[in-house]
């Protein structure tokens, strides 16, 4: 770090410098861009439904690659259940071209589950179903397709659980 003054002129001044830490979850971010606050799906009502965005999300260090080119993303942590079951997650209805995406785990070694880029060649959104297993906690990332070479898409989240 260099600091001069303009024209030789002189005085005092002060710096400071705050560590983030690399993917942190900072600034304009939506507050469930990070996994550590993952937003809650109950085991009830089915179907469950909420609105979110991925309008300045980032991604962390450690973020699992999703089945397709993607860019930043918000998280969702499904409650633990019982018993078994099969969940189905739906992001019809969101305003972009999305990647969904199931993992369990922590951030840095987690183990995908799921994966689902496009419904069909002209139905951009994503929907995937699987096995939910009795106390396994599953962690849903929500991100835009990206283009090789381009930003992510982003946008407005609709995010229906069954």
């Amino acid at each position: 770090i260099q600091c001069a003054g303009v024209r030789s002129a002189t005085g005092s001044w002060a710096l400071g410098i705050q560590s983030a830490g690399v993917g942190a979850c900072i600034g304009a971010a939506p507050q469930n861009d990070c996994i550590s606050n993952a937003a809650p799906v109950p085991l009830s009502p089915r179907p469950w439904n909420t609105t979110g965005s991925t309008v300045g999300a980032t991604n962390e260090s450690g973020e699992p690659a999703a089945c397709s080119n993607s860019g930043s993303s918000i998280w969702y942590q499904l409650a633990q259940s019982a018993v078994g079951r099969t969940t189905t997650l739906d992001l019809t209805g969101s305003t972009f071209d999305t990647v969904l995406s199931v993992h369990t785990g922590t951030m840095g070694s987690m183990a995908s589950v799921a994966c689902n880029d496009d419904i069909s060649g002209t139905n951009f959104q994503s929907r995937l179903s699987f096995s939910q297993l009795a106390g396994v906690v599953y962690y849903v990332r929500v991100a835009g397709f990206a283009q090789p070479g381009a930003s992510a898409a982003e946008g407005t989240v609709q995010l229906k659980v069954t």
